[in-house]
């Protein structure tokens, strides 16, 4: 059914609905030679329904990225992740003695993880994401992960309707939400290609005639952009987790979660345009709208509009460490076996840590942090425990003062004056990094110990405390005395009291 002609806030009549043809065989094809590049099935980016948590997400995209989609036929095939990488996805430590321990939920979460694929009014299928076989190689140390024989399809040997996109975007990215709607809106979209579609099936051109007819008060900032016409509530579901029938509200599709559109803007729509705008090769932008006809219902569809980011525009994203949060994550190329790093690097000239720390990767800014904490000295002095937890301590710091959440940008830089206030009266970090692993070991053992962020707050809001670097001071000289089994006992005998 034709569209008829539509206004912000007063759209199309209440019969509208969108043509359920599929997309066009022919599709924008990325380069698929090296794991930078996700290939998925449009079939399972549009039709399924699920909501996985970042951590996960992301290991997901980055197994994915190693599937070769032209040559990859066994579905038995095993796909490996080392450590390391997986490290640098989550910024959880390798020598933290949680690591294993986080490593092996994470899998099994994502293991547990089952969503719907919808056929339609014929049937719906549930489908899990990997299968047996996946298993962690502690002597290796890396991941082997097998994709489920039924998931497997939808990911390799795909002759049309696919899509494929870079996944280095998606990796920067923080919000599960932001990942979904960047694939999805890729899915719709042709790229440069002109196919002369004006059925809605995918992102049709924002002609100037268009905007000023619709969209007066965006004509100008919408110029060169294309659109596509969402409802919704199919969007919500989209987004949302496959159906549960427990109790536990986060897992409730976001039709209820985010019932109103004020809700859904808000926790989901805003946060997903200031990431897809800030760290991928789109412009992205949104205009919510009601049916004709139908009252106050409220707002029913959706525009989104996209626009392709120059080759400038690229480089200044790529360029932006500030932006990129994962930039050290280690991409082989299955040609070359080269490796991609970032190139930041902060200036530490002045005995105080500079600025620039906050604008390293999580992992560089971990090293950096160890310099300053003299950790060889620490390593070499200490039992293994607390010596592991003070490598935790130091990327819980590097995780507050890196993160690039705006909101979190005052958190950042009151965590860097005190850390230059405590480097002010001492000669470095050391006493205060062991005394706050001392007091995290005493935390851990209470089973007060959560997640990496409530982790990283702890740390963060513990720097000016003096107490921790007259604990650590004293613990590093009894090491340096002799006297540091002694020691150990003590606070053993403690933990029992």
């Amino acid at each position: 059914m034709a569209k008829k002609d539509v206004v912000e806030g007063e759209v199309l009549d209440s019969v509208y609905q969108e043509t359920k043809k599929s997309p066009s065989p022919t599709k924008r094809r990325l380069s698929v030679t090296s794991m930078t590049t996700v290939t998925k099935s449009n079939e399972l980016i549009q039709k399924t329904r699920y909501s996985l948590p970042k951590t996960q997400q992301k290991l997901l995209l980055a197994m994915i990225a190693q599937i070769n989609p032209k040559e990859d036929t066994d579905p038995n095939k095993i796909y490996s992740m080392s450590f390391n990488t997986f490290s640098r996805l989550t910024g959880v430590d390798t020598r933290s003695p949680s690591y294993r321990a986080y490593l092996k939920s994470t899998i099994k979460k994502l293991a547990d993880s089952s969503f719907w694929v919808d056929n339609g009014s014929k049937s719906s299928v549930l489908y899990r994401w990997i299968s047996g076989g996946t298993n962690v190689d502690y002597e290796k140390q890396c991941i082997n992960m097998r994709f489920s024989p039924e998931i497997f399809p939808y990911l390799t040997q795909l002759k049309s309707n696919y899509t494929s996109f870079d996944v280095e975007f998606l990796l920067k990215m923080n919000s599960t939400y932001s990942m979904r709607i960047y694939e999805i809106i890729l899915s719709y979209d042709n790229g440069d290609a002109d196919y002369g579609y004006s059925n809605g099936i995918v992102f049709q051109p924002a002609t100037d005639e268009f905007l000023k007819k619709k969209f007066p008060k965006n004509a100008k900032h919408l110029h060169g952009y294309k659109y596509k016409v969402f409802n919704i509530q199919d969007l919500k579901l989209q987004l949302s987790p496959a159906p549960d029938d427990s109790n536990n509200k986060s897992e409730k599709p976001l039709t209820e979660k985010y019932a109103s559109y004020k809700d859904f803007d808000k926790n989901v729509l805003a946060k997903a345009k200031a990431e897809i705008n800030a760290v991928s090769n789109l412009w992205f932008d949104y205009i919510p709208a009601r049916i004709a006809g139908e009252g106050r219902k409220g707002y029913q569809l959706l525009y989104l509009f996209i626009k392709y980011k120059n080759a400038d525009e690229l480089e200044k994203i790529r360029a932006n460490s500030a932006a990129a949060v994962y930039d050290d994550i280690v991409v082989e190329d299955r040609k070359n076996r080269k490796t991609k790093v970032s190139v930041a690097e902060a200036d530490f000239s002045d005995g105080r840590i500079s600025s620039s720390i906050c604008y390293l990767s999580v992992t560089k800014a971990t090293r950096e942090l160890e310099k300053f904490a003299d950790y060889e000295t620490i390593r070499d002095s200490l039992d293994s425990d607390t010596e592991a937890m003070v490598s935790s301590v130091l990327t819980y710091l590097a995780r507050t003062l890196t993160n690039k959440n705006p909101r979190k940008k005052d958190n950042a830089r009151e965590a860097l004056d005190a850390l230059n206030r405590v480097l002010e009266h001492n000669d470095s970090l050391k006493y205060w990094a062991v005394g706050m692993a001392m007091r995290m070991v005493q935390l851990r053992d209470a089973g007060k110990l959560k997640s990496p962020q409530y982790n990283a707050a702890i740390v963060a809001n513990a720097i000016d405390d003096v107490k921790i670097i007259a604990d650590g001071e004293q613990k590093m000289k009894q090491a340096e005395n002799g006297q540091i089994d002694m020691f150990k006992q003590q606070w053993a005998d403690q933990f029992e009291d």
